[in-house]
């Protein structure tokens, strides 16, 4: 018996921050997953892997590489894949690199001493160009805009989209004939208030007859845009107080599933990805509700969503090809890991798991959720972590 607070623990911060790799976005492509990971014993590096049902883990990014963008300082989407290569910005200088597959990383945009930094790119069908988040940094002031620019850097970067403040989300329909992105302007930041606009792709990569289809600067916020096998553009808004699903057909924008939960959350990062569509149109989400994550098929036209049975309650980074789902899951006792999942043959593969330093689960909390009244008449929520060692226990009546 001891008192609360002088309890021992094998658990120390650096203990955690030397042992646990983060793992950032996912890109899934002909069944090969692609993911970032942020290395603490390696100076924070971030490499880019590769992985599926059958295989081990690889690096796919060479040593000296460290595949992370300064875009909104934040960062975030630091790398795209299209038909086995790898378009990523290279933190040091901050310079779009192509990796063809066996091939060693060559720079694609010219040398600027990291003054142009990259983010949040799509390569066109033809895999000709990429389009994306350009930030530059001139004499006393910084510049947003999305540009086009050459996959085999034969040609600079030319400007398609610009004069305001920030840009996000640029996506290029299936047809490859629209474009839709995501704006907003200071001193907004993007969950206060963003646009969501589209406008015509032409073949070169220039966009003409752009006009906005939702969001408002200090009334609604956007998130995540994406457009459909079928070409909707589909999008998270919070114009009910809840970041739900919707779909913009024909001009009209439809809620998919109402509902008190969140499936969006604060973009403070470009990349960041809740739902994603299966090969029959239906959508993969994932959602916070009650406290927890929860991972769902939804079918937008009878409006039905079924809750997938998986052990995370955090959830992030989902993405689908055909019938198969990937994310990074985790939960009180459960290291992040990345998961693949086959919805078809119900079979689920843990990829990667983050460095748990061997902790034993006894030492952890598992936290309890709890709701309580405010003096507005109001309700708040909480996590409440019980005091939990199993070489301790606390005096009698003494709170934690």
């Amino acid at each position: 018996m001891r008192s609360y607070g002088s309890w021992s623990s094998p658990i120390s911060a650096s203990l955690l921050a030397r042992s646990g790799i983060r793992f950032g976005q996912l890109w899934l492509e002909d069944g090969l997953l692609r993911w970032s990971e942020m290395r603490p014993t390696e100076g924070g590096r971030s490499v880019l892997m590769a992985a599926d049902a059958y295989t081990a883990p690889t690096d796919v990014t060479p040593e000296g590489f460290n595949v992370r963008t300064r875009v909104h300082e934040y960062g975030g989407g630091a790398y795209a894949i299209h038909r086995g290569s790898a378009f990523f910005s290279h933190f040091d200088d901050q310079r779009l690199y192509r990796q063809d597959p066996g091939s060693m990383p060559v720079p694609i945009t010219p040398e600027t001493e990291g003054r142009h930094r990259y983010a949040d790119g799509r390569i066109t069908a033809d895999g000709r160009r990429w389009i994306g988040v350009r930030e530059r940094h001139e004499v006393g002031e910084v510049v947003n805009e999305l540009v086009v620019l050459a996959t085999d850097g034969s040609a600079e970067p030319r400007i398609i989209v610009g004069g305001r403040d920030f840009y996000a989300t640029p996506r290029i329909a299936p047809d490859g004939t629209r474009l839709a992105w995501s704006t907003w302007d200071l001193p907004w930041m993007p969950w206060d208030g963003s646009e969501l606009w589209v406008g015509d792709l032409g073949p070169d990569g220039s966009v003409s007859g752009a006009h906005r289809v939702a969001g408002e600067l200090a009334v609604e916020s956007i998130f995540q845009p994406s457009w459909s096998p079928a070409g909707d553009l589909h999008f998270v808004s919070d114009r009910t107080g809840w970041w739900n699903l919707y779909r913009l057909r024909d001009g009209i924008v439809e809620g998919l599933w109402p509902r008190e939960a969140e499936f969006g959350e604060p973009q403070w990062v470009f990349g960041l990805s809740r739902y994603a569509f299966l090969a029959d149109g239906r959508i993969v989400c994932a959602r916070g509700e009650g406290g927890l994550m929860h991972l769902g098929i939804l079918d937008p036209e009878p409006s039905e969503l079924l809750d997938l049975d998986v052990p995370h309650v955090v959830i992030d980074g989902v993405v689908a090809e055909g019938d198969r789902i990937a994310y990074v899951g985790g939960g009180p006792t459960i290291a992040p890991q990345v998961v693949m999942l086959d919805f078809t043959a119900r079979s689920v593969e843990v990829l990667r798991e983050s460095d748990d330093a061997g902790i034993d689960p006894s030492y952890l909390s598992v936290p309890e959720a709890i709701d309580f009244p405010t003096r507005d008449g109001g309700q708040a929520h909480a996590w409440f972590y019980p005091a939990t060692n199993p070489d301790f226990i606390g005096p009698p009546g003494e709170r934690p």
